[in-house]
């Protein structure tokens, strides 16, 4: 479920692929605007990346990627209200790619949390292979509508996808989240909702350890980044 927003992007990103000779026919738009048109989703991606990082200081995982959908639906507004504006498609891009790439970013987060070495792997592969689903699907829709003269049916259908996003909401809280807010209780409730009423103390007690040294985590990533890749500063 934490994987969805993967979905939401690939049906993003597949969406340029199958609309682009429409555009052309019923915009007689260039190659160049074309190429905006879809270039544009990643620089909102990018945007999104960094936003998203001093976002989840203040907010939780989870309501931080239940937040992304309704920025996908102003995004998909725009795209299925620009009619033969460009403006609209460019900025209802943008703001799909801004969702996108925060969700890069949260779910992997997540993920790694709450998932034991064992299965970290094989979750995260679930991120990647539903953005290529997504984008199959946009694909596989295009080709069903067989649309040339109009876009906004192709797009609406599109952009629905985004609500499974909400099913994100279903998902308890990581541990890790909730021992950064000093709440062992539902740390512990979070942690038996993943793992069954046999969990391990000691796993609880090693989350504990890193959040209390995580501001030397952080300082030591950041000095190895530095004095590695610079050889110059070093962080104290």
């Amino acid at each position: 479920l934490a994987s969805l927003g993967g979905f939401a992007l690939g049906v993003t990103m597949g969406w340029n692929s199958s609309a682009a000779e429409t555009l052309r026919n019923i915009l007689n738009v260039s190659d160049t605007e074309i190429g905006i048109i879809g270039g544009i989703l990643n620089v909102g991606a990018c945007i999104g990346v960094m936003f998203i990082l001093f976002f989840i200081k203040y907010f939780s995982r989870i309501t931080a990627m239940s937040l992304t959908m309704p920025v996908f639906i102003v995004g998909w507004t725009f795209i299925c209200c620009a009619g033969q504006k460009i403006s609209l498609l460019i900025i209802g891009r943008f703001v799909c790619g801004m969702s996108g790439g925060a969700f890069c970013i949260l779910t992997p987060i997540y993920i790694a949390e709450i998932a034991d070495q064992n299965s970290r792997g094989r979750l995260l592969i679930y991120f990647h292979l539903l953005i290529n689903c997504g984008i199959m699907y946009a694909f596989v829709i295009a080709y069903v509508l067989n649309e040339y003269n109009t876009i906004w049916r192709y797009s609406l259908i599109c952009a629905v996808t985004c609500f499974v996003i909400a099913l994100v909401n279903l998902l308890p809280e990581s541990p890790f989240y909730h021992l950064t807010k000093n709440n062992e209780i539902k740390a512990k409730d979070s942690l038996k909702w993943y793992r069954g009423q046999t969990y391990d103390d000691i796993e609880i007690k090693e989350l504990k350890y890193l959040v209390s040294h995580l501001g030397k985590v952080i300082r030591y990533i950041l000095s190895s980044i530095i004095v590695g890749k610079i050889g110059i500063y070093r962080v104290s």
